[in-house]
């Protein structure tokens, strides 16, 4: 037995230091926000310590805008996919209550549902925009994959293990290095923030639950402004109906009026190229359908919806788009504009239009109507 035990002795002294060199760089991917829990990623955001929140592994945003509006407990509130991203708290110019904007990346009708349904009954908003994407109710092949509404809701090993996995794949692909990870901070404003794809391209959630794309704000040439429009036709041409999307969104809206939440919905603008691609398709009508159907479904439950689809309301040019789908601050916040004079009885006791409008003098560009104002 002596000798085993002393070959054991050696091999624990022999792999000690990699140990400690394991932990070291595990607590690297943890200061650098990659590997850090998402509860205590929204801690710090609450507390102020960082600016952004932007890990490489979107599927943490379930977890991350819940926890954030379970702790905010807005009373206006902004949710729906990426596409509704770009509603900022500074729209709200006449508002000092507590605004958040809670859209998840491909969000669809179940999450949102999970979504409401793990909100505290007292902590619903008193005001909700949801905006909605009609691609999601005609595609045959789902865009979009419901997420694990109890992944990364708490203090777990795994998670830490896999985004310090995550942290050291792309540390040792040269996207990041070692002082970045000790002292991650976003290009724009030099701000504090937590993740890798926040450091990288300066993306991430600010506090108040909108998108920062700072690589697009320092250079609004990277937008995908060629985006293939194509790619969508399965969905545009589709004959499918997606028959429980419309069920969730009726028991969605249901939801909201049981805790008299008043909701208003709306329907982005897409790209000038986007909406004259819809526009020249001869088998769309299904997809052209969706509209009525949802307007349907919102006045059962006395709200309204807004189709805002086409970017020529806004004066919207290509390079007003992220993407063909993903519209800038700029046209977010003129859509905002047009939303508060449709509705001026909802809208007006939280926004000046007249002030909101004006702001757009100041914008750096499409992509930064209001920027970061520090702490």
């Amino acid at each position: 037995m002596r000798p085993l035990y002393h070959f054991l002795i050696r091999v624990v002294i022999f792999l000690a230091p990699l140990g400690v060199i394991y932990i070291a760089f595990v607590g690297l991917s943890i200061k650098s926000g990659e590997a850090l829990p998402v509860p205590m990623a929204v801690e710090r955001q609450r507390g102020g310590e960082i600016y952004l929140y932007g890990v490489t592994d979107l599927s943490t945003s379930f977890a991350f805008k819940l926890l954030s509006t379970k702790a905010i407990q807005p009373e206006v509130m902004v949710i729906g996919s990426s596409r509704a991203l770009q509603f900022r708290r500074e729209f709200f110019n006449r508002f000092d209550g507590r605004f958040y904007n809670a859209s998840i990346p491909a969000l669809n009708g179940q999450e949102l549902e999970m979504f409401l349904s793990r909100i505290p009954a007292e902590s619903f908003p008193r005001l909700v925009i949801l905006s909605l994407d009609s691609l999601l109710y005609v595609t045959p092949i789902p865009f979009y994959t419901t997420a694990d509404p109890n992944e990364f809701m708490s203090l777990n090993i795994n998670d830490i293990l896999s985004g310090h996995n995550r942290a050291m794949q792309r540390l040792f692909q040269g996207y990041v290095t070692l002082p970045d990870m000790l002292n991650p901070q976003e290009n724009v404003y030099q701000a504090p923030v937590l993740g890798i794809r926040a450091v990288q391209v300066s993306s991430g959630f600010r506090p108040d639950g909108s998108l920062q794309r700072g690589d697009l704000v320092l250079d609004p040439s990277l937008a995908l402004i060629n985006d293939d429009v194509q790619q969508y036709d399965v969905a545009l041409e589709s004959d499918h109906m997606n028959e429980a999307e419309f069920v969730a969104l009726d028991r969605a809206l249901s939801i909201f009026a049981a805790h008299g939440t008043q909701v208003i919905g709306v329907l982005p603008p897409v790209s000038p190229r986007m909406y004259a691609h819809i526009s020249s398709l001869q088998n769309n009508d299904n997809y052209l359908s969706v509209v009525p159907r949802l307007q349907s479904i919102f006045a059962s439950h006395g709200y309204s919806l807004f189709d805002y689809s086409d970017p020529a309301q806004f004066g919207a040019q290509e390079i007003d788009f992220m993407d063909v789908l993903h519209p800038s601050e700029l046209i977010t916040l003129r859509m905002m504009a047009a939303l508060t004079r449709a509705v001026p009885d909802t809208f007006g006791t939280f926004i000046d239009v007249d002030a909101l409008e004006s702001a757009q003098a100041s914008a750096r560009n499409t992509f930064e109507v209001f920027p970061y104002q520090g702490g």
